[in-house]
C-alpha cells in the first residue's frame, strides 16, 4: 500500500521528488491529470492515479489511506498564471482550498504544500498572490483541525524533466536553436539556481518532525545575474556570445535583485553540504535537451 500522495505528481518537482523517495525505498502514489514520464515504469514502488483536482468529487476517497501528502498542484509559470487570473485563482487557490476541506478530518502526518520564494513579493501578481493566500488557508486550517504541515518556499528550479518554460531550460534551447537570444531584461537580474535532484533531495528531509508547521526555504547557493547564466551557455556550446537585450512589460513579473518585499511566515533555509554546481548542471541540461531534440 502506497503511503506517501503527490498531488501533481506528474510535473518537474513531482517527478523528480518521486524518484528520490522511491530511491529511499518510500511508496509513491502520483495524482496528476496527466501521465508521467516513463522513467516511473523503471519503479515497483511508484504508481499513477488519473485525478482532476478541478473536477473530482470524492478526493478524500482517494486519499484516505495516505498519511503523507505532498501537494504540488498549481499553475506554475508566471506569465500564463498573470494572462489569466480567473483560471489561476481556481486551479492554485480554490482547488487547493476544496483538497483541505476534503481532507481536514483525516489523520494525516503532514502536508507539504510546494509555495514560492514570489509570496515575498508583490511583482508576481496573480501568482504571488495566490500562493500566499494558500499559505494562510494552510496554517488557519491547521490551527482549526490540528493538520501539520509544512510550507516549503521553492526558488529558481532547473534540470532534469523541466517544463520548455522553464527559465533555464528555455535559454538554452533557444541558444541551442537559433545561436543567439533574446533576453527581455538587463541582465542584471539575480537569481539562486537550485538543481532540482538538490532540490528534490532536501524536500525528503522535510519529513523529519523538526520541519513540522514550519516553513522553509529552498534555493541554490551560488546567486548569479542572468546575462552570468547566459554567458556560461555560450561558452559551454563554445559559440560567441550573442545577447540581445531588450524590455518587455510581460517581465514586470519577475523580480530583478531580491524577492524579499512582502513579509509571510518567517522561513528557514535549507542548504546541502554537497551540491550541483550550477556549471555542471548546466553542462547536464544542454545535453539533456540536445539528446530530447535527436529521439523527437
Amino acid at each position: 500500500m502506497s503511503n506517501i500522495a503527490i498531488i501533481g505528481g506528474s510535473g518537474f518537482l513531482g517527478i523528480n521528488l518521486a524518484l528520490e523517495l522511491a530511491n529511499k525505498k518510500k511508496k509513491i502514489t502520483l495524482f496528476d491529470i496527466k501521465k508521467p514520464n516513463k522513467i516511473i515504469n523503471k519503479y515497483k514502488n511508484i504508481e499513477f492515479q488519473n485525478l482532476n483536482i478541478q473536477t473530482e468529487k470524492s478526493i478524500k476517497e482517494k486519499l484516505k489511506k495516505y498519511k503523507i501528502i505532498y501537494y504540488f498542484a498549481s499553475i506554475a509559470d508566471l506569465d500564463k498564471a498573470n494572462e489569466d487570473p480567473k483560471n489561476t485563482i481556481d486551479i492554485n487557490l480554490i482547488c487547493f482550498l476544496n483538497f483541505l476541506e476534503e481532507i481536514k478530518d483525516l489523520k494525516l502526518k503532514r502536508i507539504l504544500f510546494a509555495s514560492s520564494m514570489y509570496v515575498f513579493n508583490d511583482m508576481a501578481g496573480f501568482y504571488s498572490a495566490t500562493k500566499l493566500a494558500c499559505e494562510l488557508f494552510l496554517e488557519s486550517y491547521s490551527k482549526k483541525f490540528k493538520i501539520p504541515f509544512t510550507i516549503i518556499r521553492y526558488g529558481s528550479l532547473y534540470g532534469t524533466y523541466s517544463q520548455d518554460w522553464n527559465g533555464l531550460r528555455k535559454y538554452i534551447k533557444e541558444i541551442i536553436e537559433n545561436k543567439k537570444i533574446i533576453y527581455y531584461g538587463t541582465g542584471d537580474e539575480e537569481r539562486e539556481y537550485i538543481h532540482i535532484k538538490d532540490a528534490a533531495s532536501i524536500s525528503t528531509t522535510l519529513l523529519n518532525n523538526q520541519y513540522k508547521n514550519k516553513a522553509v526555504t529552498i534555493t541554490g547557493t551560488q546567486k548569479l545575474k542572468s546575462k552570468e547564466v547566459l554567458e556560461m551557455i555560450f561558452e559551454i556550446l563554445n559559440l560567441r556570445k550573442n545577447i540581445i537585450y531588450k524590455k518587455n512589460k510581460q517581465k514586470e513579473y519577475h523580480y530583478k535583485l531580491t524577492p524579499y518585499k512582502l513579509m509571510p511566515t518567517s522561513s528557514k533555509k535549507i542548504i546541502l553540504n554537497e551540491f550541483i554546481d550550477i556549471g555542471q548542471g548546466v553542462y547536464d541540461e544542454i545535453l539533456n535537451i540536445k539528446k530530447n531534440d535527436l529521439q523527437e
